[in-house]
């Protein structure tokens, strides 16, 4: 390329990616002689496990170093804002290794801060991006990576949206060899249709009432649009998501959604009072202003009459519309559209004083009090000061326009004040996004909500509840102590007073199948922690205990990072060898979902499915499906008794047949595995995790380096599935250390490091 067409192509990406939506993964190589800005991106395959509204990712992507020499690469991925990486993968030839999550700052890309592509590719990844450094990619090879990250979808009025980033023309300007995605969704309503844009060929649906796959691929495919999947739900009555999971050696996790009805009626819906608070400041000069102005001068044409309102506008003063709030009449709203028109902007940010004059503005708690909010939230407020000053339990609905706002400055406010936030791509029309948010908060139900919850539950996040809009959701999520049953009961206001409602709960004992809830409790206390930090400043208490959290659960926090190195200590080698690693059968409404997990999904060729009734002298053939399947519903079993037994065929013709299983037996590993223990090295505490195929006696003894058995960590009966036990060696000094796991017939060994 000449040297004056490299500054337009440069000139042109900076200019779309200042807008641009966060894309797919890229690999940089960090030899500057290499020839090209990236890697070849060859391949991306993408699983998502949606339980309700909670969304686990799996991004399986390949990537090609062209070069005759091997070379370093920084392999970068935009996680959604809301996300928590959960574990990395790498390869090194055929074998898999997990990268081991330690304290230390996150790999940069190459050449940070020098301008030109990286200061790009920098922009394009995002504020929540994950970076972990690849060594030695073989020349003329591939290099394979896989990230696991945990997620939130939208939801409104009962429609579930997943959005995946995978607009990267900007820098893939070629075709992706393979792009495939898998979708499966466990509803706990019945579903009702779904939707997904993004792919122009290839989707395939399979769903009962409640269960939901989709599956999309494309050979060739230009990364041009991102993903979007959704489907909706019956919403016709207020509803509960509720997920749990005991843990043997921990106290158990959940997560709830509380989802409000869409058909209220108009006797159903509180009043709104509405503060429109615009920031003048020159953080949102020219375009970002104007787009705001229209904005809320389309909001305020669209209150209802029964609604009040004014408006406030703040750069280095503050300038209240009126000294109270007036009702929604024309020549009220047309006064509020002229004196927004007439606004500009100027330097200084009075945020807080802004929010102090608007919550001036609600004399009462009659009806549902809002403040909507349009700032970039990077002035110095205190979140927890206006809180003290929200005496009209006021919901603060703070909207970001601008792709560099102080995110979590803004997340903060809503939360401590009945609301919850908004953050707007840059892309798109201001007004049309924020009249869609309007549309949400239009109808009001339920305010100054409140919940019990029983003195076996603790540690809930969020710590108060937001008010409740038809068709909205308010989520929470804790740890419990012993399994039984529960009560959440819940009060607030609606448009008939004060309103009471008791929703029964089961804290289970088993630990499978929602395994989820753990990393999603830990991912909300860690962005709960981080929040914190970046508000009020941090403090060797807060670092200590966001660090103890990451390296406890798996999940990178802001003071840790992957380490892909397959030598590093704690670093675990899984064999690229195609296994079948679990099994489940479980009732469903409409017939027995068959659930299974193997170790190489891209070398299963088909999955055949066999069914056993009581009548039955013999195994039969019910089902044949694609290797890419990793369930099958069997809409008709036969009456009585049944089991099953799968068997994987392997594109190489290798056949694996799984042991007979029967329904409701639980998620059971098929082989045992002993996993390296984690955090490590450690200091006092870590984890050992393990699988056990059958149910048996099983003990963990401790050696130190000459062999001489220091402690048996365990010995009891434990029945099959996965396993955890938790290691103090507080006692102990700094050394190497040898654990051992005996079940059954079983025995693996594992060196962990205790450093003091």
């Amino acid at each position: 390329m000449k040297p004056y067409a490299r500054i337009i192509v440069f000139f042109l990406q900076a200019a779309l990616l200042t807008t641009t939506a966060m894309a797919d993964g890229v690999m940089r190589p960090t030899n500057k002689s290499y020839p090209k800005d990236f890697l070849r991106h060859r391949m991306s395959k993408v699983d998502v496990a949606i339980s309700g509204q909670v969304a686990q990712t799996t991004v399986y992507q390949e990537f090609v170093n062209e070069w005759d020499t091997p070379t370093d690469g920084v392999f970068s991925f935009p996680l959604p804002p809301d996300a928590r990486a959960t574990n990395f993968y790498f390869w090194v030839g055929d074998t898999m290794y997990k990268a081991v999550l330690r304290v230390k700052e996150q790999a940069p890309n190459p050449g940070t801060g020098e301008g030109g592509i990286d200061a790009l590719l920098t922009t394009y990844l995002g504020p929540n991006s994950l970076r972990v450094l690849i060594h030695d990619i073989p020349a003329g090879k591939l290099q394979r990576v896989q990230l696991e990250y945990l997620s939130l979808c939208d939801y409104f009025q009962g429609k579930v949206e997943y959005h995946y980033p995978l607009e990267t023309a900007d820098f893939t300007t070629y075709p992706v060899d393979e792009v495939a995605f898998s979708f499966q969704v466990n509803a706990n309503e019945n579903i009702l249709s779904t939707s997904l844009a993004g792919f122009s060929s290839s989707v395939t649906t399979t769903q009962d009432a409640r269960h939901l796959r989709v599956d999309a691929e494309q050979p060739k495919m230009y990364l041009e649009d991102d993903i979007a999947f959704s489907y909706m739900v019956s919403h016709d009555s207020l509803s509960l998501d509720f997920y749990a999971v005991a843990n043997d050696t921990m106290d158990g996790h959940f997560v709830m959604m509380v989802n409000s009805k869409s058909g209220t009626t108009g006797s159903d819906v509180l009043s709104k009072n509405v503060v429109f608070v615009i920031d003048c400041s020159s953080a949102l000069f020219n375009s970002s202003l104007d787009g705001s102005k229209k904005a809320f001068s389309d909001c305020i044409k669209h209150l209802n009459a029964i609604d009040s309102f004014s408006v406030v506008a703040f750069d280095y003063s503050v300038r209240a519309w009126t000294n109270n709030l007036v009702p929604a009449t024309t020549a009220m709203t047309d006064s509020a559209l002229s004196f927004i028109s007439k606004l500009n902007y100027a330097g200084g940010s009075e945020l807080a004083s802004a929010l102090s004059t608007s919550l001036a503005l609600f004399k009462t708690q009659v009806g549902n009090n809002i403040v909507l909010l349009i700032s970039d939230g990077k002035a110095a407020i205190n979140p927890q000061q206006i809180r003290l000053q929200n005496s009209s339990k006021a919901a603060i609905l703070p909207v970001s326009i601008t792709t560099s706002s102080g995110r979590q400055r803004l997340e903060m406010l809503a939360y401590l004040n009945y609301g919850f936030p908004t953050f707007f791509p840059g892309t798109g029309s201001v007004s049309d996004e924020l009249l869609h948010l309007f549309d949400e908060v239009t109808y009001p139900v339920w305010r100054d909500v409140r919940y019990e919850i029983g003195s076996n539950a603790y540690g809930l996040l969020p710590l108060g509840l937001p008010t409740l809009f038809k068709g909205s959701r308010m989520y929470l999520t804790g740890r419990f102590k012993t399994p039984g049953t529960s009560t959440l009961s819940m009060a607030g206001f609606t448009a008939s007073g004060a309103t009471f409602l008791d929703l029964p709960l089961t804290f289970p004992s088993t630990k499978t199948p929602n395994e989820f809830a753990e990393k999603f409790w830990a991912k909300e206390k860690i962005d709960d922690i981080e929040r914190t930090i970046a508000v009020y400043g941090a403090n060797d208490s807060l670092k200590q205990a966001v660090i103890k959290l990451s390296l406890g659960y798996g999940i990178r926090c802001m003071y840790t990072a992957y380490i892909a190195d397959k030598n590093a200590i704690g670093s675990t080698g899984v064999e690229d060898r195609l296994m079948l690693t679990s099994i489940s059968a479980v009732h469903v409404s409409s017939g027995i979902l068959i659930n299974w997990k193997s170790s190489a999904p891209s070398k299963v060729r088909r999955v055949d499915i066999y069914r056993k009734s009581f009548s039955d002298v013999a195994f039969r053939l019910i089902a044949s499906v694609e290797g890419t399947n990793t369930t099958y519903l069997d809409f008709s079993p036969s009456d009585g008794r049944v089991s099953y037994l799968i068997e994987l065929v392997g594109i190489d013709g290798q056949s694996i047949r799984s042991r007979i299983f029967s329904p409701d037996e639980g998620m059971v590993p098929t082989f045992c595995v002993l996993e390296q223990n984690f955090p490590n090295p450690f200091n006092p505490g870590t984890d050992i995790r393990f699988d056990l195929a059958a149910s048996a006696r099983t003990t963990i003894k401790l050696y130190d380096a000459a062999g001489r058995e220091i402690a048996t960590l365990t010995d009891r009966f434990l029945d099959a599935g996965r396993h955890m036990i938790h290691f103090d060696a507080s006692s102990l000094p700094s050394g190497l250390y040898i654990y051992r796991l005996t079940s059954g017939s079983f025995t693996a060994s594992r060196k962990m490091l205790l450093l003091k």
